[in-house]
């Protein structure tokens, strides 16, 4: 299992005082896990999901605080989006 960089992030702030977070990642083996911003949901799953293109294969996305654990195959390309109440860069680690 390895931490993930991202290929690709970036956060839109909406009027309502949240952010989605929008992240690409490639896989480097079955089960990987990607560090995000403080989820505005701590609940298990309840902010984090992944979005597919025609013909991408199903990716498995778990969500524990502030790790997210995607399980697909690996060299697939996934793209994650998260939801958070405020997104204070750099405060991910």
């Amino acid at each position: 299992m390895a931490l993930l960089v991202p290929t690709l992030q970036q956060f839109l702030d909406l009027r309502d005082g949240t952010t989605i977070g929008i992240t690409k990642v490639k896989l480097l083996s079955a089960s990987d896990t990607l560090t995000v911003p403080k989820p505005a949901n701590t609940t298990a799953n309840a902010s984090v999901s992944v979005v597919r293109n025609a013909g991408e294969a199903a990716v498995t996305a778990t969500q524990s605080a502030q790790t997210v654990t995607l399980v697909g195959t690996a060299g697939q390309t996934i793209t994650v989006v998260t939801l958070h109440q405020f997104v204070n860069s750099g405060a991910e680690a």
